[in-house]
């Protein structure tokens, strides 16, 4: 499907003069035409490890519900232009079902994969169908307890693409044991934005919501304070996006106030679009 367009400019009944064009403003510089990128949408609706809150299984038709809602003109980026394939939903209690599925889904399309969580772990689906070198992941949490849930899947992502090759962003609390397998395993834990625009190779970004503030985005798994800000998710997405080959949304999960549930969906399609956006950008650079 097309993304949904705001403005459509409707003609008018009659013969009407062709209006003059008016003429330029000094100095006022023209905004590039970009090309347009083609986007594939896959929800994985898995939450079975999910530990404090649980529910991000349901989260891909909540945030699906808003797209329409949003503005899509971004960064000079004029997202009706692109292309946003559905490729539905895997929905699955079986960590091994949700593995084989997703590299079903993503194997059916040559497009730039946006995957909608679901909990943590889905992350490691994607990394295994897509095979990138690096693996960036925004998450409040390291994730690397020795588990096969949703608490130890950077742990699992660094046993795929090796630990050197996994950067961790916004990380602002971790147990014990987490802070020591860290320490001795070369997984890089990163606070300046301009280490990300080092980066090279096919990079795979995850993003859990949970990066950000919970003054923010309360609707998460696991809230943690001190977070960081909009802005400055997606400044650290624009750094990353030249090399993205697929990027992932998780943890978000509704909560009992229905109302602030949709304020929040908004706020998470916000971050979305503006990421498809920035990804737009940085290809059209290259």
């Amino acid at each position: 499907m097309r993304l949904p367009k705001i403005f459509e400019q409707k003609p008018k009944k009659g013969k009407t003069k062709e209006a003059e064009p008016e003429p330029e403003e000094p100095n006022m510089p023209k905004i590039p035409e970009l090309p347009p990128h083609d986007f594939a949408l896959l929800g994985l609706r898995y939450d079975k490890t999910q530990t404090l809150r649980r529910g991000a299984g349901k989260a891909p038709p909540v945030l699906r519900k808003v797209f329409p809602k949003l503005e899509t003109y971004i960064f000079g980026v004029d997202l009706t232009a692109s292309s946003l394939d559905d490729l539905g939903d895997v929905i699955t209690s079986s960590e091994k079902e949700l593995h084989q599925q997703t590299a079903v889904k993503l194997a059916s399309t040559k497009k730039f994969p946006i995957i909608l969580g679901g909990e943590h772990s889905v992350s490691l689906a994607a990394v295994k169908a897509l095979k990138p070198d690096n693996v960036v992941i925004f998450d409040a949490h390291p994730d690397c307890e020795a588990s096969d849930g949703h608490n130890g899947v950077t742990r699992k992502i660094a046993e795929i693409v090796g630990p050197k090759n996994v950067i961790l962003f916004g990380t602002r609390v971790a147990s014990a044991a987490e802070d020591a397998y860290l320490r001795s395993s070369g997984i890089r834990v990163i606070t300046d934005v301009r280490d990300l625009r080092r980066l090279s190779g096919k990079t795979y970004l995850s993003v859990d919501l949970d990066v950000l503030d919970p003054s923010i985005m309360p609707s998460v798994g696991n809230p943690e304070p001190m977070g960081l800000g909009f802005a400055e998710v997606s400044q650290a997405i624009q750094a990353v996006a030249p090399n993205l080959i697929g990027i992932d949304f998780v943890e978000f999960t509704p909560i009992e106030d229905s109302n602030l549930t949709g304020i929040n969906a908004l706020i998470a399609g916000k971050l979305i679009y503006s990421s498809m956006a920035s990804i737009v950008k940085a290809k059209a650079a290259k």
